[in-house]
């Protein structure tokens, strides 16, 4: 049994968006309430109330009042990956700093501020029996287990990336070590493509892996040999996030994205407030 997680302090992070790229200030404080309460604008609410949306470049989640807080998986997964349950996130801006593209630094802060037990237990949701969600050859599925485990695999038709596979149980210290660092990438041939959509405004070669045919464009090459699908398994923590509870399961996905990410979230949420809940 472990007790639920806060903050002992304020964390303040500054910079510009990922894809809007926009100055952003996005301010972390300890609550006294139980998940993760989302305020942009006025509006504020549990983060498992908000109506989540997106594609293969980030996760939107949309406010009942109409606000919306972008490309939030990176800032999740920091807080899942740390079994940090409890705490207000306050926007003052469409996105989050995309900082270092993954979420090292959001976990570094974090645990420098200090990571603080409260009074009552947590109450994780356990996998109860398999759940998947399929479109084609891309899967994403949920399976019963005594631990928390993200498995992915992807395949690229790109030679740098190709076809790698990630298992992980998640545990803070799994995180930091294997999976925060892990940085956001993108095919060079897509790269206008996606400008053009308005995205990618703030992304350059500090916070992202951008991928040519034959070689890196970034000059100091990869922190993983597999840091691609590490990113993934990055991504898919901060979306299953969504769910408000911290989890035991194995969590798998082959050639997914935010979409089917949150597909899985969709099909499982019923399941949380009518299912089991251990300590």
């Amino acid at each position: 049994m472990r007790k639920r997680r806060t903050l002992a302090g304020p964390v303040v992070f500054e910079g510009v968006g990922l894809h809007r790229g926009l100055p952003s200030r996005l301010v972390v404080r300890p609550s006294a309430c139980r998940g993760y309460l989302l305020v942009r604008e006025g509006e504020e609410s549990p983060v498992e109330r908000l109506t989540p949306s997106g594609d293969e470049r980030g996760t939107t989640l949309d406010f009942p009042g109409g606000g919306r807080v972008q490309t939030v998986e990176h800032l999740l997964a920091a807080l899942r990956g740390l079994d940090i349950d409890d705490v207000r996130l306050e926007f003052d801006s469409l996105e989050p700093p995309v900082l270092d593209g993954g979420s090292a630094l959001f976990a570094r802060r974090l645990m420098d501020i200090g990571i603080v037990e409260k009074e009552d237990p947590a109450d994780f949701y356990s996998v109860a029996f398999p759940v998947a969600v399929e479109s084609g050859d891309r899967l994403v599925a949920a399976f019963p287990s005594r631990e928390f485990r993200l498995t992915y695999v992807i395949d690229y038709e790109n030679p740098l990336i190709g076809t790698q596979r990630f298992s992980l149980a998640m545990t803070p210290p799994a995180f930091v070590a294997q999976v925060a660092p892990a940085r956001t990438f993108c095919l060079a041939r897509d790269l206008e493509a996606i400008r053009a959509r308005g995205l990618a405004q703030g992304g350059d070669l500090e916070n992202a892996v951008v991928v040519g045919e034959t070689s890196l464009l970034n000059a100091g090459g990869l922190r993983y040999r597999d840091e691609f699908v590490r990113h993934k398994v990055l991504d898919f923590l901060g979306d299953l996030a969504l769910l408000g509870r911290p989890l035991k399961g194995h969590f798998l996905a082959v050639a997914a994205g935010h979409d089917l990410h949150q597909a899985l979230v969709e099909r499982i949420r019923p399941f949380i407030l009518q299912g089991r809940v251990d300590s």
